[in-house]
């Protein structure tokens, strides 16, 4: 019998403008689960003025650097400057075209992180950066990519921002792919492109539009992964996607211009438990468990609140602690099923989680979801 792969995103690229300060590109992604996984981010840039690409105005020399957090754990110019990165970056046939353009291979623990493009000495142009996922020794089960995003300034024509992934795998793929725009202005970042569109590619067909998220005919379904934007005038499609490669197109509505956020979520099934009222201690609570065509329903109930950890208590009780702590680890067992979860992040009363539901009769799928408070 052959074995089912879990598929997950294997890599993004975003092809966008780099400017100075607030219009550098910057790319960002989360990786969950327990184990690291080996990341390559490359940079191009001269590479892509030529065939086949035949981009105008490119960043003649492009740096990168990459962030855990606020702390800058790597940095490349040249990618040929350095012997050991060069090698490994080789032993993944992956590297650069030119030898200003830059790469890096790191191994990282899950977490969150970001990569800042920067035209050497304040150089501008437009350049193609890319972050593969090229672990084969860390399963799916254990860590995977689950966000991609890339921070840039769209333009129109040739500028438009283009970021393109990957789904590996042999089994389709829930994917929720939005664009912020004028809600970036609550970080501060200036020059906002306050109306984006999107358009998602497979080859030369277009297999989805949106302008305005809350139009969507999936506005439920999307609202629900916790993933929504922030903005009505913002876009999010979500798509079950086979294996393959696939384009996410985006510009500004009528050819406004401004810096914008697309990003791409890997979205398991969605488990949501719900808690009322806003209180900690004493409230009820449903876990729905919804798996695409069909949802089952438990009616749980959760009191008190003394550690960071759902523990199972008599009778249908349990505890669970309201926790923003990065990697909280959260239990819920009922009626059979187990969910256990890895806290990604918490706001708005939203906690998303990423884990793993056993159902009665021992059977297993991967989860994901979100407990909201209301």
């Amino acid at each position: 019998m052959r074995a089912q792969i879990e598929p997950i995103l294997g890599n993004v690229s975003t092809r966008g403008s780099v400017g100075t300060d607030a219009d550098a590109l910057i790319g960002g992604f989360i990786i969950s689960g327990t184990a690291p996984r080996k990341i390559l981010i490359r940079v191009q840039g001269p590479s892509i003025g030529v065939a086949p690409y035949n981009v105008a105005e490119v960043l003649d020399d492009p740096t990168c650097t990459l962030y855990s957090g606020d702390t800058a754990i790597a940095t490349n110019d040249d990618w040929q400057t350095d012997a050991t990165e060069a090698n490994a970056v080789r032993a993944y046939q992956l590297q650069p075209n030119s030898a200003r353009e830059c790469a890096l291979v790191r191994t990282l623990d899950p977490g969150s992180y970001t990569v800042i493009v920067r035209g050497k000495n304040n150089i501008t142009g437009i350049a193609l950066l890319e972050i593969f996922d090229v672990d084969s020794k860390s399963p799916a089960s254990l860590s995977r990519t689950f966000n991609l995003s890339t921070r840039g300034r769209v333009g129109t024509g040739d500028k438009v921002m283009i970021l393109g992934f990957i789904i590996q795998g042999t089994q389709p793929r829930n994917v929720l792919i939005t664009t912020i725009g004028g809600s970036l202005g609550e970080f501060n970042v200036p020059n906002t492109l306050n109306d984006p569109k999107l358009e998602i590619h497979s080859g030369d067909q277009i297999i989805a539009t949106c302008d305005d998220w809350m139009s969507s005919p999936d506005f439920d379904t999307i609202a629900r992964t916790g993933f929504s934007p922030r903005d009505p005038l913002e876009p999010a499609v979500y798509l079950q996607l086979q294996p393959g490669s696939y384009t996410a197109v985006v510009s500004g509505v009528d050819g406004a211009q401004g810096v914008a956020l697309p990003e791409v979520y890997d979205v398991r099934s969605l488990v949501d438990v719900r808690f009322a009222p806003t209180s900690i201690s004493d409230r009820t609570a449903k876990l729905v468990i919804s798996t695409g065509t069909t949802a089952e329903t438990l009616d749980l109930s959760f009191v008190g609140a003394t550690t960071a950890t759902v523990a199972t208590g008599a009778n249908g009780t349990y505890t669970y602690t309201n926790s923003d702590a990065f990697r909280s680890k959260i239990t819920i067992t009922a009626s059979g099923y187990t969910l256990n979860g890895t806290l990604l992040f918490y706001r708005n009363q939203i906690a998303v989680f990423d884990g793993t539901l056993q159902k009665p009769g021992g059977s297993s799928q991967a989860a994901g979801g979100r407990l909201i408070f209301q």
